[in-house]
């Protein structure tokens, strides 16, 4: 089976479950994060154990936790920052979620770090988050290394369409990225810089676009002594760390910027002993592309759910950009009474992986809403009636029990918009056929349907996308197994198995059925990213 959906092991049997439907084979399991276990499935830990799914008091605290000591970290990997939370469940104590806010680099008490990467010369990554932005880093960039920042966006799946704020003719595949080390991946970026969080366990609040106020700065240092790169980069830092949290009204008439001794001022360019001058109008226009794309989104919704005059509609605001005050303060002001703009009273830096550890304890989610087509690359049986089989006609071929086939239709087996519970299963038989001669193994090809469109049948239509490819082998079944007899008067083997899919969060689970004289036997799982 594919370990995530990707690449590809063989699978030599299939385990019997007995005679219930709902059983499995004791080697059941899935090479991703989720094991499929009875009718149940399950979130797991790293160390194979199963999630703890506590319980609460009716609206309060959780219950006093039974099991065994474990370590819950939850990481929220950033574009700009990234974090993390944790929680320490204790024999007979209730669960508490802590914020992380020590890592190498950065003064203690702060609960984000930059999403930065250094790379030595050599292509080996030297330097993380605050550490990456360091002297120490300075050297290995002197001596040819690379900093990467953005990585993230480096891993955008194909399918999505990403169209940056402020400017709705730019988009993410347009927009200027640090190139990745040569023979280093973005997986490989994300690799290690994941490995990094694990260790130090840190957090993230959301940030300016890093080139906008470089702009700014780059525009009035022009031609200066700090119109180079160290400098600028070291500038942009302190602007958004400084300025950009603590700015709070467009019309301050100033706004410094250290950059230099007290003993320097230059009045073209606005330097005023060792400070740069701003005015709280340019500052302003900083967070305009933000503040615009913020309040479009939110009328978008409020017109979706149905809000009209005299109902209130309330927002909570989350993410470390909801910290600016003139931020939150504008939107407000822009969206009027239609909406009250609410934002919890403590830092809400931590939201995406706080957040993510109350629903691996809770285990709130029971049911999910499949939002696409889910099904496998199979044969179709020729129907001339049909005009979209008929313009195929060239690719008909007839299969071992005689009849014409088109090759490369979607068997769906979960359809777009199905609801159903975390352990529901969703199955669909299928037939398969050999030769008598061949082994009875074959590569199924799990496929998503991304498109608008009814009715389309085939998966090299646009809108199809190849999301994993797991084995069947039935050859262990071969005397269980059908022999059935052509219209030329050949033999063939004909097996008649299931397709199971399972929709848990952001992954789709795929199981072959073999159901014979009132047992039921199980293929090992395959697990895909609905996402990639």
């Amino acid at each position: 089976m594919p370990s995530n959906g990707f690449g590809r092991e063989s699978v030599s049997t299939m385990d019997r479950s007995g005679g219930s439907s709902n059983g499995h084979g004791s080697n059941a399991h899935a090479s991703g994060s989720a094991n499929v276990t009875g009718n149940n499935y399950n979130q797991y830990l790293a160390d194979g154990s199963v999630a703890p799914r506590l319980q609460r008091r009716a609206g309060k605290d959780w219950l006093p936790y039974q099991g065994e000591r474990q370590l819950i970290i939850s990481i929220d990997l950033g574009t700009t920052y990234s974090g993390a939370s944790y929680c320490i469940l204790e024999p007979g104590k209730k669960p508490r979620i802590e914020d992380c806010r020590a890592y190498p680099g950065q003064a203690s008490g702060l609960s984000k770090v930059p999403s930065v990467v250094t790379y030595d010369a050599e292509g080996n990554a030297r330097f993380f988050g605050a550490e990456a932005e360091g002297p120490e880093a300075d050297v290995v960039l002197d001596e040819g290394g690379s900093q990467i920042r953005w990585w993230k966006l480096h891993l955008k799946p194909a399918h999505l369409h990403v169209i940056l704020a402020g400017d709705s003719n730019e988009t993410t595949d347009q927009l200027d990225l640090d190139p990745l080390p040569p023979g280093v991946t973005a997986e490989q970026v994300c690799s290690t810089f994941l490995a990094y969080i694990i260790r130090c366990v840190v957090s993230m609040p959301a940030k300016l676009p890093p080139h906008v106020a470089m702009l700014l700065i780059q525009d009035r240092l022009k031609g200066t002594r700090w119109d180079n790169f160290e400098d600028l980069r070291h500038l942009r830092q302190a602007f958004s760390e400084g300025i950009k949290q603590s700015f709070a009204r467009a019309d301050v008439e100033q706004i410094l910027l250290p950059i230099g001794s007290s003993s320097e001022s230059d009045s073209k360019i606005g330097l005023r002993r060792g400070k740069l001058v701003f005015t709280g109008k340019e500052i302003a226009e900083l967070f305009e592309p933000s503040i615009k794309a913020t309040v479009e989104s939110i009328e978008r919704r409020v017109e979706q759910c149905g809000g009209g005059a005299g109902s209130l509609i309330t927002v909570a605001a989350v993410g470390g950009f909801s910290e600016s005050e003139f931020y939150r303060n504008e939107v407000q002001r822009r969206l009027g009474n239609k909406v009250q703009l609410s934002k919890p009273d403590e830092s809400t830096a931590k939201a995406v992986a706080s957040g993510s550890l109350v629903w691996l304890i809770d285990g709130v989610v029971s049911s999910r809403v499949s939002r696409l087509d889910y099904g496998i690359k199979c044969a179709t049986v020729y129907k001339p009636e049909k005009p979209g089989h008929v313009a195929r006609r060239g690719q008909v071929y007839s299969g071992v029990d005689g009849t014409e086939h088109l090759p490369g239709a979607f068997g769906c087996v979960l359809r777009k918009g199905t609801s159903g519970r975390d352990d529901e299963e969703h199955i669909s038989p299928f037939v398969l056929t050999w030769l008598k001669n061949v082994p009875c193994t074959a590569a199924i090809s799990l496929y998503v349907y991304r498109g608008d469109e009814e009715g389309t049948e085939f998966v090299d239509e646009a809108g199809f996308e190849q999301l994993a490819t797991f084995m069947i082998d039935m050859e262990p079944f071969r005397p269980l197994l059908k022999t059935c007899r052509s219209t030329d008067g050949g033999e063939y083997i004909r097996a008649d198995v299931e397709l199971a899919m399972r929709l848990n969060a952001t992954e789709i689970s795929a199981q072959c059925l073999f159901r014979h004289g009132g047992s039921l036997y199980r293929g090992p799982v395959s697990v895909a990213a609905t996402h990639n």
